[in-house]
């Protein structure tokens, strides 16, 4: 066989071998995608699949126009504003398209090296040429290891987008629920305040003509400065209220020349959707509806996955590395030649044994952490689950036995004034004393509907950093209960129901 064969089959081989590697790059395997890791979010979010897409898809070049912040902000409204608009969402979604751009980047097989060498004749009429081409061939058995880490950081950072989105539907939505209840509150003071002040001139008029009592005149005027002080505390609590859901939904820099849609707390939760979420009933319906529902239990999952595939390529990393190529040669008297090259380090000093133990290590302390999230769950969806109980009994209570009893109550009362039996002042003290229970009620009623949207919090998963703070966040009880609006509208002793 002579040279010039030699070289021809050898340029054949370098040539097959560069189309291959092409070839394999092209059939790439396409990344995850957010409905790939979390299929069922479209259904766990209460906004159409079509309308979710389109906000997940806005980027901050695209400033959205869902709002133009005059109309009366619905709840959904609000929810895919929030979605379009939460900054901390639009960075973890831009990150998941770096981590699958490198996904897609772990594929390609590494590029080949080329060298070339010519001399400088200086007494011969022929110029010397050494050319060689190489391969890394060792990727081949590294590639799983390379793909799978790159993979798991892909699907960590969906599902963390996942939660995030979970985490601010229920947040936008608990941040309306609270707008709307505080606003019926704010009504109620102002009503009350009202009520408060027709008692005390009544009392003044009957003090004037000797059929009241100085005592009377003077725990009307001090309901009455107590009336006024809870409208302004409610409309303090108003405010604050409307700016937290302003900036939930991304809108912190709005006025407040604007309204919520719904009327009512009542339609408030009817708007929002609320429904029970399905409570377990015992501890392995507990674990399955964890592991089903929690995003950032699989998301840890996932970082474990990832940190195993780096301790497994860090394994094979201890195989020594191999290049391997060809060339041409042609020496100073005109003598061709085809070239083969094998170039492999030689594990001899270090052979990466400690690199390997820090990578293991690695991927016991991802197991740790998935299997303290995992706990974590548990724990907060159980104590989540008797919240949800507990302000189901409370507005129970309060709806159907204590202001049933007091109408009734009431309506005797209000006989006795036609009867001529009562003054109509003790009519508008019973008014006054019904407030206090309504006040009680709409907190109720509010602190059950936020009751409902944290057990949904807390089957989406993980404490993250959403909105600067967050709408619903861990009590010490290790509940999740709502911050925005500390409104303490509570009677005085003094205005209690006699």
């Amino acid at each position: 066989m002579n040279r010039q064969s030699v070289s021809h089959r050898l340029y054949r081989y370098l040539i097959a071998s560069a189309l291959l590697a092409a070839l394999d790059g092209c059939a790439q395997v396409p990344p995850s995608t957010l409905q790939d890791v979390a299929p069922e979010l479209a259904a766990r979010v209460p906004v159409p699949e079509e309308q979710l897409n389109t906000a997940l898809a806005t980027t901050d070049r695209a400033p959205t126009d869902v709002w133009d912040g005059v109309t009366p902000l619905s709840a959904d409204l609000a929810v895919r504003c929030a979605l379009s608009e939460n900054r901390m969402l639009r960075r973890t979604l831009t990150e998941a398209d770096r981590r699958a751009a490198l996904f897609r980047d772990a594929q390609l097989p590494p590029n080949p090296t080329l060298s070339a060498a010519l001399g400088a004749p200086l007494n011969m009429g022929v110029v010397p040429v050494l050319a060689m081409i190489a391969g890394q061939i060792d990727w081949i058995w590294k590639r799983d290891a390379i793909v799978g880490e790159a993979d798991a950081q892909l699907r960590s950072v969906l599902l963390e987008s996942a939660t995030m989105v979970m985490a601010t539907v229920v947040e936008t939505r608990a941040a309306y629920i609270d707008a709307v209840s505080v606003s019926e509150q704010a009504r109620l003071a102002s009503r009350d305040e009202q009520v408060a002040l027709r008692v005390l001139k009544a009392e003044e008029a009957a003090l004037a003509t000797g059929q009241s009592t100085r005592k009377a005149v003077l725990r009307a005027r001090m309901n009455a400065a107590e009336a006024s002080n809870r409208v302004l505390t409610a409309e303090v609590a108003r405010v604050e209220s409307m700016t937290r859901l302003l900036e939930a939904i991304g809108r912190g820099d709005h006025h407040l020349n604007w309204h919520p849609a719904a009327a009512d707390t009542a339609s408030a939760v009817t708007e929002c959707k609320l429904t029970l979420p399905p409570r377990p009933d015992d501890d392995a319906e507990l674990t399955r509806l964890v592991d089903a529902r929690r995003f950032d239990v699989r998301a840890a999952q996932a970082r474990a996955d990832g940190a195993d595939a780096r301790a497994q390529l860090a394994a094979t990393g201890r195989l020594p590395t191999l290049m391997l190529g060809g060339g041409y040669e042609r020496d100073m008297e005109n003598d061709s030649a085809a070239m083969f090259m094998l170039e492999s380090r030689i594990p001899l000093f270090n052979d990466s044994r400690f690199l390997v133990s820090a990578a293991e290590a690695d991927a016991d302390i991802a197991r740790i952490d998935a299997d303290r999230i995992r706990q974590r769950a548990l724990i907060d969806v159980r104590r989540a689950a008797m919240e949800v109980v507990a302000a189901e009994h409370h507005s129970a209570i309060l709806r159907d036995q204590t202001l049933a009893a007091y109408t009734g109550l009431r309506s005797l009362l209000a006989s006795a004034v036609e009867a001529g039996e009562s003054a109509p002042v003790d009519l508008w003290r019973a008014e006054h004393q019904e407030n206090h229970i309504l006040f009680q009620l709409l907190q109720a009623e509010r602190s059950r509907a936020l009751s409902t949207l944290a057990f949904e919090r807390a089957l989406a998963g993980g404490r993250l950093p959403i909105m600067g703070g967050g709408m619903l966040t861990p009590t010490q009880s290790g509940s999740m209960s709502p911050s925005s609006t500390s409104m303490n509208l509570d009677f005085t002793a003094l205005e209690e129901i006699e």
